[in-house]
C-alpha cells in the first residue's frame, strides 16, 4: 500500500498544482471582469464557456476526487515527492500595430511571479515596468513623423520570457508651414542597395542607402525668405515660386541652421548618391535617362525650351516619386566634395551611405540647369547620371566658372535616422 500511497501523493500534488493555477486565473478573471474587451483569450474564460465543462458538475467532481484521495494512507515523509512548482507566464497580446499618431494598448500579464518589462525604443512608454503576479499595464507609442518603425517588448518572470512585437506605421509625406509658406517632403524608400550605371563604366557603382525624405521641389525664393528673411544676390522677391539660386556656403551657413532651429526635424543637403537615387525614381525607377522620362522636354527646362531663364517650380511632369525639376531648371548642390572618377580613383563599390571624399575644392552639383545640354556631352546636362561641380563659395555673376554660367539651387533631405 506504501507504493500506492506514494503514487497517489505525487498525482495528488500535481492535481492540486493545476487547481491552484486554475483558481489564480479565476481570481484574475474576477478582478478584471468578464466584460473587459482586452481579455479575449483567458484560460478561465475558455473553460467556463466550454460546452463540455459546466461549473457545477466540475466542482462536484473535485469534491469526490479529494474524498477518495483523503482515504489513502499517508506515506512516510522521506518517500514524498517534493512540492510541484507551478510557475506560468502568459500575455494577452503577442503583437501590436500602432498608427502613426499617438497611440496606446492595454496588455495583460498573467503570472504567479514578479515580472519586469524592457523595451529599447525611446518612442515606447510603459505605465509599469515591473509588477507582482497578474497585472494589466499600458503600452504607449509617441507620434511617428517619419518612416514605419519596429521594436520588441520583452517581459520576464522567473526563468520565463515572452515578447511582444510592436510595429508603428509611418507618414507618407512630411509637411509644415513657415510664415504662411508651405514645405513638403516626399519619401524615398530605400534600406536596400541600388546599382547606379554612370555616364561611363567608371562611374557605375553599387550603393546601400537608408530611407529618407526629400523636398518635392527645389527650394523657392518664397521658402528661402520665410526661413532666412533676406535673399542672396541675384534673386528677386516678386518671383516667389521660382527656385532660389545660391551658393553652397550660404545654404550651410544661413539656411540650414535657421530651419533646423525652427522645425522638429534634421535637415541637410542630399549626398550625391541620395540625389541620384531620388532622381532615378528610387525603387519605382523606370530606368529613364531624365528624371521621370526618356524625353527631356517632358520633365525639364533646358537650353532648347527655357528661353534662357529659370521657371516656376513644378510646371513640368514629376518623376516616379512625385519629385519635380530634378532634371533642368536649376542645377542642385549636394553635400559631397567632388572627385573625378578614374581608373585609379573609382567610386567605392559596394558602399553603405557613402558621403564622398573627406576634402576637396569643389562641391558636386547635379541635374543641369535651364542652359543645359547646349551640345552633345555637355557637362551641364539634365541626365540623371551627369556630374558637375562648383566651388562652394562661388560669388561671380551668374556663377561664372571655367567659361560657363551656372544657375544652381538646392533641395533638402530628412534622413530616416534623425
Amino acid at each position: 500500500m506504501a507504493s500506492c500511497s506514494i503514487s497517489l501523493k505525487s498525482n495528488y500534488q500535481q492535481f492540486i498544482g493545476k487547481i491552484h493555477l486554475f483558481l489564480r486565473k479565476f481570481v484574475f478573471f474576477c478582478k478584471f471582469g468578464k466584460e473587459n474587451k482586452f481579455i479575449k483569450k483567458s484560460a478561465f474564460y475558455s473553460v467556463l464557456d466550454s460546452p463540455a465543462m459546466k461549473l457545477k458538475p466540475f466542482c462536484l467532481g473535485i469534491g469526490l476526487l479529494l474524498l477518495v484521495l483523503s482515504g489513502c494512507k499517508k506515506p512516510d515523509d522521506d518517500t514524498i515527492d517534493p512540492d510541484v512548482e507551478v510557475d506560468f507566464l502568459d500575455l494577452s497580446l503577442t503583437s501590436i500595430s500602432f498608427g502613426y499618431g499617438k497611440d496606446a494598448s492595454l496588455v495583460v500579464v498573467e503570472t504567479d511571479l514578479d515580472w519586469t518589462a524592457v523595451c529599447p525604443a525611446d518612442w515606447i512608454e510603459l505605465s509599469a515596468y515591473q509588477g507582482s503576479e497578474s497585472t494589466g499595464f499600458i503600452i504607449g507609442a509617441k507620434p511617428n513623423i517619419n518612416f514605419a518603425r519596429n521594436t520588441i517588448l520583452t517581459i520576464t518572470a522567473g526563468d520565463k520570457t515572452k515578447e511582444i512585437l510592436i510595429h508603428q506605421t509611418g507618414v507618407d509625406k512630411i509637411e509644415f508651414t513657415v510664415a504662411g509658406i508651405d514645405f513638403r517632403f516626399l519619401p524615398v524608400k530605400a534600406d536596400t542597395s541600388f546599382y547606379l550605371d554612370g555616364a561611363t563604366y567608371l562611374a557605375s557603382r553599387e550603393v546601400y542607402l537608408d530611407s529618407y525624405f526629400i523636398s518635392e521641389t527645389e527650394v523657392t525664393i518664397a521658402q528661402w525668405l520665410a526661413i532666412v528673411g533676406s535673399l542672396p544676390n541675384g534673386n528677386a522677391s516678386y518671383q516667389s515660386n521660382l527656385p532660389v539660386v545660391v551658393n553652397w556656403n550660404s545654404i550651410t551657413n544661413d539656411f540650414l541652421p535657421e530651419i533646423n532651429s525652427m522645425i522638429g526635424h534634421h535637415f541637410r543637403l542630399p549626398t550625391e548618391n541620395e540625389w541620384e537615387v531620388a532622381a532615378r525614381g528610387g525603387l519605382e525607377s523606370g530606368n529613364t535617362s531624365y528624371a521621370g522620362s526618356m524625353y527631356v522636354e517632358d520633365v525639364a527646362w533646358y537650353y532648347q525650351n527655357s528661353g534662357g531663364r529659370k521657371h516656376a517650380v513644378a510646371l513640368k511632369l514629376p518623376n516616379e516619386l512625385g519629385l519635380y525639376d530634378m532634371s533642368g531648371n536649376v542645377s542642385e548642390w549636394c553635400s559631397d566634395w567632388f572627385a573625378e572618377w578614374t581608373e585609379s580613383n573609382p567610386p567605392a563599390s559596394p558602399s553603405t551611405n557613402p558621403s564622398g571624399p573627406s576634402s576637396g575644392t569643389e562641391k558636386v552639383i547635379r541635374g543641369g540647369d535651364f542652359l543645359a545640354d547646349r551640345f552633345e556631352y555637355d557637362q551641364n546636362s539634365c541626365g540623371v547620371y551627369a556630374r558637375n561641380s562648383l566651388p562652394p563659395g562661388i560669388d561671380t555673376e551668374d556663377f561664372q566658372h571655367n567659361g560657363y554660367s551656372h544657375f544652381t539651387g538646392f533641395r533638402l533631405v530628412i534622413p530616416k535616422n534623425q
